[in-house]
């Protein structure tokens, strides 16, 4: 028999253009081939939702109002509630969502990182729910404090411990917990040993072929700074490394939503409907990132098109890449700017850093595989914990 899936999600994975909307993108997918969905979508107020016709959704409006943030952060101080919680756990989207449930009686619920934790959290049992972790890290919310300092990065450094907390409290009631890597997992193992962590890779579809190499110097900077770990990734390399390279030398393209630094070379692209044309035109993909948590979609996306990489060590963590091998590894200023000269002026590089990247992402990386596991979660857990040949 087909279990009947509840997603509660707080991000539209329509349009799919951020990291963590095309993985809820490619989940929701894989479920609405493989059990009986119904997705509900819980955003702020005026946001849009375009979901495809074929998916069975709901749109739930939550108020956008910082009263009503601070009143469900206070309220969740005593019982241990995340602060990030508080801006999800908001009285008129948790009412519509508990007439949903009633409405569709779901076997099982898939929700999605402390927002979709937060919301359900009361409403449905945790036992029968399945909870995609890949942003809830106690380390990400540290290193974003170190990397902010001041007041907010206070605000991130106390949130960490109260996710750890609730993590070693809460983890172990899900049916399921799902994780993006094996070093996730390892992490959250650490925090919550009782938890049943399951391994739900990102992924691309390999539709797409590889491209020819464009050569020239345009580079690719991909991520919403919004997130102050893009924000702060772009900001240093603009000043620290493209500013000791000669005019004229490269150009950077800077993809997604929010400011760009204004600088000579740097062209603001803002958000785009798809990639694929960015793709084609960049000789490289460039990650200068230096704290956050997960595994980057942009990199997996840039190796699945045979665009090179240069990155940090966090900005490829959770993939079992190698330095040299599938991408070039950069942390200094002096280092970034030898990168970029190497990809710039060597096209047998480029080769073999696009072709090995391309097989790491075949082998390791396929949207089809990568939502298996998630799947047969959903239905394990929908039986009662009991394994099923649904699949």
């Amino acid at each position: 028999m087909t279990s009947s899936v509840l997603a509660v999600l707080t991000v539209s994975p329509w349009p799919a253009q951020s990291g963590i909307a095309r993985r809820l993108d490619a989940i929701v997918d894989a479920c609405h081939r493989s059990t009986q969905l119904t997705v509900a979508v819980v955003v702020p107020d005026g946001r849009d939702v375009a979901p495809p016709s074929s998916v069975r959704t709901t749109r739930v409006r939550r108020s956008p109002s910082r009263a009503a943030s601070v009143t469900e952060i206070l309220r969740g101080l005593p019982d241990g509630r995340p602060i990030t919680m508080g801006f999800y756990r908001r009285g008129g989207a948790r009412a519509r969502l508990r007439t949903i449930l009633e409405e569709t009686q779901p076997d099982v619920v898939f929700t999605h990182g402390l927002g979709g934790a937060g919301l359900c959290d009361g409403l449905f049992p945790a036992r029968r729910t399945v909870l995609d972790a890949d942003t809830i890290d106690p380390s990400t919310y540290r290193r974003i404090g170190r990397e902010l300092g001041g007041f907010r990065g206070l605000q991130w450094t106390l949130d960490a411990d109260r996710i750890a907390r609730w993590m070693r409290r809460e983890l172990p009631a899900y049916g399921s917990v799902t994780v993006v890597s094996r070093h996730d997992r390892e992490l959250l193992d650490a925090i919550a040993p009782a938890a049943r962590l399951e391994v739900v890779p990102n992924g691309v579809h390999l539709g797409q072929a590889r491209r020819e190499d464009p050569g020239g110097g345009t580079f690719l900077f991909v991520g919403g700074r919004t997130y102050p770990p893009n924000r702060n990734g772009l900001s240093w390399l603009v000043r620290s490394v493209l500013a000791d390279i000669p005019t004229g030398f490269c150009e950077l393209r800077v993809v997604g939503e929010g400011a760009t630094p204004i600088a000579e070379g740097v062209v603001a692209v803002g958000v785009v409907p798809e990639m694929a044309a960015e793709w084609r035109q960049a000789t490289a993909l460039l990650v200068p990132i230096r704290s956050g948590g997960g595994t980057r979609l942009k990199v997996i996306e840039a190796m699945a098109y045979g665009v090179p990489v240069i990155s940090t060590a966090i900005g490829v963590e959770g993939l079992d890449v190698q330095a040299g091998q599938h991408y070039l590894l950069a942390e200094r200023a002096s280092e970034w700017r030898l990168a970029i000269d190497r990809i710039s002026a060597d096209p047998s590089l480029r080769a073999q850093l696009a072709e090995a990247g391309r097989s790491f992402v075949e082998r390791h990386h396929d949207w089809t595989v990568c939502t298996q596991p998630l799947v047969r979660s959903l239905h394990r857990v929908a039986s009662g914990g009991v394994d099923t040949d649904t699949l």
